[in-house]
């Protein structure tokens, strides 16, 4: 015990010591308040800050309010009082902002808190905003972004917190803008940009992260509207290992064609026709 400790310890030494206690320092007795001349009755408050819950003398849900109106309410590991479970955040009109779970992992100094599971976000007017899906604090799944007329922003697949899989990115009025995929981070396979009426507007291929193949780029007769005329072919290049390799053409609407030839990135030749 500690009269033990200080009998052992030299007495020209110093020493800290820090005691932690999860039991209160007395039992509660109602009144003890009246009796020291404080009158609750006399508290005046217009509006609630925040209400808590206790166990054991540990902290366990905190509510919070703002301008008398629910906030934010954080859940507590009633051992070590760091938070843990599902944490909200409200608008000022009542309704969910966000919600979000946490876990612990480790312990002591290394103690780490995490997301786990569904992630879910709404816009104030109650529409959902977002959801993604957490394992040990790493994004896997889907994870979806909402405009705030309901319809899909983007989609997009992790794995380990690395974007896998097809990405997909939307307009407001629902048309794909663009697509892209990913193995475990690195940029792998067809990617495509559209036009606003759903048209290709490029079109790459890529290989280990690198541009690989064909890279076709497609423009509008008029400039200023390219979506709404006549889509033609502009420009098909060709990479090996993200350099440009072998022969390009680039096309113009007057019917001129310029063809170039490339070997590992250096152009060799180019004639216009």
């Amino acid at each position: 015990n500690f009269n033990e400790f200080l009998a052992q310890k030299p007495k020209e030494k110093p020493f800290f010591d820090w005691f932690g206690s999860m039991d209160p320092h007395r039992d509660y007795v109602k009144g003890t308040g009246e009796q020291a001349g404080l009158d609750p009755k006399k508290v005046k408050s217009d509006k609630l800050n925040f209400k808590r819950i206790f166990y054991n003398g540990i902290l366990t849900v905190d509510s919070i309010y703002q301008d008398g109106k629910l906030y934010e309410v954080k859940n507590f590991n009633r051992e070590n009082g760091i938070e843990e479970g599902e944490q909200f955040r409200f608008y000022s009109n009542g309704k969910i902002e966000e919600r979000v779970n946490i876990v612990q992992v480790g312990e002591g100094s290394q103690l780490l808190k995490q997301f786990d599971g569904e992630k879910i976000s709404y816009y104030n007017s109650g529409q959902l905003k977002f959801k993604e899906y957490y394992v040990k604090g790493k994004l896997n799944g889907e994870s979806i972004l909402y405009y705030e007329n309901g319809k899909i922003e983007h989609k997009l697949n992790y794995l380990n917190n690395e974007f896998d899989g097809e990405q997909i990115y939307f307009e407001k009025n629902g048309e794909i803008r663009k697509k892209e995929n990913f193995v475990n981070g690195s940029r792998e396979g067809i990617w495509e940009t559209f036009f606003e009426n759903g048209k290709v507007k490029e079109k790459m291929t890529f290989l280990n992260g690198n541009l690989n193949g064909e890279y076709l780029i497609y423009l509008g007769l008029d400039p200023n509207n390219p979506s709404k005329d006549t889509i033609y072919l502009h420009s098909k290049r060709n990479y090996k290992n993200h350099k440009q390799h072998g022969i390009n053409y680039t096309y113009y609407s007057d019917g001129t064609t310029i063809e170039t030839l490339y070997e590992e990135g250096r152009m060799i030749s180019e004639k216009k026709y």
